[in-house]
């Protein structure tokens, strides 16, 4: 039987051997988004380095430094962004298929999942 996980419950339950950060009961709204951080800065980190990180490393790349010096700064970076997006559902099928991840970023208090 297949058991699809989160990429939080992936590190918090099978990496480091512990249980969710969950916010207390009776905690106030900033306590708790802080909570939920805390519990998803994982999947945060990767979002943003595939997003902000990936480019610049793919603007030394031979095939896309012809775009970059073609294109510019600002071009490129949309562009590759664009690239990028598209790359993700293929990338997120693999990680389903190889790992059964379900989501990166899994907020259910806000309805919010990558």
């Amino acid at each position: 039987m297949l058991n699809n996980v989160n990429l939080s419950e992936m590190f918090w339950l099978n990496l480091m051997h512990s249980s969710l950060p969950i916010a207390p009961a009776g905690a106030d709204g900033l306590t708790k988004v802080g909570y939920i951080f805390l519990r998803e800065w994982l999947g945060f980190a990767v979002v943003l380095g595939y997003f902000f990180l990936l480019p610049p490393v793919m603007a030394r790349m031979p095939f896309f430094s012809k775009f970059f010096n073609r294109m510019g700064f600002i071009r490129y970076m949309v562009f590759a962004n664009l690239m990028l997006w598209m790359a993700a559902l293929p990338i997120k099928m693999v990680l389903r298929w190889a790992f059964n991840l379900k989501y990166i970023i899994a907020i259910p208090e806000w309805f919010f999942n990558i």
